[in-house]
């Protein structure tokens, strides 16, 4: 391996997923609605809630079970990167958490908030470190992400149009430069639409009448909300020119495909993309009937859930698809 040919290739996988399931039997007692009608609009039968460990615990867990699989020690990673919009700070980042939990104290950390494209938008990062050559700086040979998320602790359970959606969960991959790897990538952003999925968290100072400036009053419960409507018609037009994009740029053709994996938003977005690129719904697997959406840790988590039950196999092509706040979209294509 020459540094003209180093590639950023997934190496190993972890997760970790919360044993309570809040089904949609409990929901019907918590808010206005039916399991039948839950299950047409959004194809969940149950979310995974976390109501005990901290993000940093989710996260440094799904960690250290990609780190046990890699065979690396914690002092081969050269750079942590989490994506969480659930940290259990605003500051420190949540990777420097995870950093030292695991004693990788050769490795540089920090976080990203690109919502429910925070998978992809890492991965992006990643393959750039590691396949690039920079002078004066020490060469990045292996990355550890991973995508924590607590959406149980925005999630507003008064409103039935989004606490049906959400779930907890955290996914890891170790990512190592090899010769093969990520083929190409497709990285897009729409900040005009950012407001159709918010979740507020700071007030404004108050100033009185005297000059002075009162402490903020705490936000008790930000709460998640998001205009359904605009999110399915973003992640439809979105994802299919994404993907198209990114098999080009691989030259590659979508029946030349292994798998085409894409976040777990809603069952109906993936069916609808599924029938807008003409996929084979069978290389397009899903984990939302179970898990429900949990933003960056979706992919991560059903790649883990693949590898370990051995569907994955050196060299299957993959596209990964992540779209979600900001609006964010993107997708990579990668061999495994």
């Amino acid at each position: 391996m020459t540094e003209n040919n180093r590639r950023a290739r997934i190496l190993a996988t972890g997760s970790y997923v919360p044993e309570f399931a809040l089904t949609n039997e409990a929901l019907c007692r918590m808010v206005d609605t039916s399991d039948e009608w839950i299950r047409e609009r959004t194809g969940i039968r149950e979310r995974r809630i976390n109501p005990n460990l901290s993000n940093r615990e989710m996260a440094s867990t799904a960690a250290k079970r990609a780190l046990e699989m890699s065979g690396l020690s914690p002092l081969d990673l050269d750079m942590i990167i989490c994506s969480t919009i659930t940290n259990d700070n605003y500051t420190p980042s949540l990777a420097c958490y995870v950093q030292g939990d695991l004693g990788a104290s050769n490795a540089f950390a920090f976080d990203i908030n690109a919502g429910c494209s925070g998978f992809v938008y890492a991965m992006e990062n990643a393959s750039a470190f590691i396949s690039s050559s920079r002078p004066n700086a020490k060469a990045v040979n292996h990355v550890l992400i991973v995508c924590s998320e607590n959406l149980s602790r925005i999630t507003d359970y008064t409103d039935r149009s989004s606490c049906v959606l959400f779930g907890d969960g955290a996914g890891a991959v170790i990512v190592g430069a090899d010769e093969v790897g990520v083929l190409a990538s497709y990285m897009r952003a729409d900040g005009k639409g950012a407001n159709s999925i918010v979740a507020p968290a700071l007030t404004a100072a108050t100033v009185t009448e005297d000059g002075r400036v009162e402490t903020a009053p705490p936000v008790e419960k930000p709460g998640l909300v998001m205009n359904g409507r605009e999110v399915y018609r973003f992640a439809v037009r979105a994802v299919p020119e994404a993907f198209e994009a990114g098999l080009k740029l691989a030259g590659l053709t979508a029946d030349q495909l292994d798998y085409a994996i894409l976040h777990q938003a809603n069952l109906r977005i993936i069916n609808a993309v599924i029938d807008r690129l003409g996929l084979d719904p069978a290389k397009v697997p899903f984990t939302i009937d179970r898990y429900g959406n949990t933003s960056s840790a979706c992919i991560p988590v059903l790649l883990d859930e693949m590898n370990r039950s051995g569907k994955l196999k050196r060299g299957d092509k993959l596209a990964i698809a992540g779209f979600g706040s900001g609006l964010t979209y993107g997708v990579i294509v990668t061999e495994w």
